[in-house]
């Protein structure tokens, strides 16, 4: 699986694929939402908008 995250959207940390183990939810930041699939339709939602 790729993954991207845009370089102004993170200073340093990391993707998570599984849940941490003291169940956190908050400042997380999941693999799933970074996939290269979602960077594709975003970038083509913000192609449509112009």
């Amino acid at each position: 699986m790729i993954y991207v995250v845009p370089a102004h959207s993170m200073v340093q940390g990391t993707l998570r694929l599984i849940n941490p183990l003291n169940n956190q939810r908050q400042k997380v930041r999941w693999a799933k939402d970074h996939t290269w699939d979602a960077h594709i339709k975003n970038l083509r939602e913000f192609k449509d908008k112009d």
